[in-house]
């Protein structure tokens, strides 16, 4: 026979759940939604409940087994107290959890007490795919690492030339090239320059700062500029289609 009854250990948790959120999170929570931010000690002291650490087991600086029940009973006495504040208490879980049950075992000796046996620290975890139908359980997309260097464009005086020696330098060193186009900023170093060198009005219409238009550009060079983006995804397509791994150097940048 099924018995819905909580079990001892859990109904100590629950107890204690409940006891935080109603002589400390309650309370607080209406300043903290005012004040757009829980204060650190109450989060803490919310994270001390154990309700996380309760649902990994010892060898990781655990001190339980994971339940998804008893993780629902904690979350809901805690949320009675203030709904923020119980996912912020138990949003290491986004990351914990998802590692316990499908990491290596080397990574869950790796990250997993660094979470458990340490304080309140806002761990999360995401997982997307470029396709909308995604399987989380069997994920496609690989990542690799390389390095690779920015190169800003559209600054005010910057030839269009001088960005594409930049980008076939970083590519001759082996590292990836990135374009980046200006935006002019009020009251940064460049933007006395920018207004003095752009054809449109900076200073009077905001929408001019768009980096998309090159503002501090003029015509003829945005064409010219078209073709040393032609030139870069050239270059990163050659380099993605390589199946040869490289190791890179680290490089710095010169526009």
């Amino acid at each position: 026979m099924y018995s819905f009854e909580p079990t001892e250990e859990q109904a100590m948790l629950i107890e204690t759940a409940a006891r935080y959120a109603r002589v400390d999170l309650r309370p607080k929570a209406h300043d903290a939604e005012e004040s757009a931010g829980l204060p650190p000690a109450l989060v803490e002291k919310g994270w001390e409940l154990g309700v996380l650490q309760a649902s990994i087991p010892e060898a990781y600086g655990g001190f339980g087994d994971r339940s998804v029940v008893t993780g629902v009973l904690a979350a809901e006495e805690l949320a009675w107290g203030d709904l923020a504040g119980a996912l912020a208490i138990m949003s290491p879980g986004q990351f914990a959890v998802p590692l316990l049950l499908a990491g290596s075992e080397e990574q869950k000796q790796r990250y997993l007490p660094q979470v458990i046996e340490a304080e309140w620290r806002p761990f999360t975890a995401a997982m997307l795919e470029p396709n909308y139908d995604f399987d989380p359980n069997e994920m496609r997309t690989s990542a690799r690492q390389e390095d690779g260097a920015y190169i800003l464009a559209g600054l005010p005086g910057q030839s269009v030339g001088s960005v594409k020696e930049s980008a076939e330098f970083v590519s001759q060193t082996g590292a990836m090239p990135y374009l980046a186009e200006y935006s002019p900023i009020p009251h940064t170093p460049l933007w006395d320059k920018a207004v003095a060198s752009s054809q449109y009005d900076l200073v009077s219409e905001p929408l001019f700062h768009n980096n998309t238009l090159l503002p501090c550009w003029n015509e003829e060079q945005r064409k010219e500029f078209r073709q040393v983006k032609a030139r870069v995804l050239e270059i990163r397509r050659g380099a993605d289609s390589s199946s040869s791994p490289r190791r890179l150097p680290r490089i710095h940048c010169r526009c």
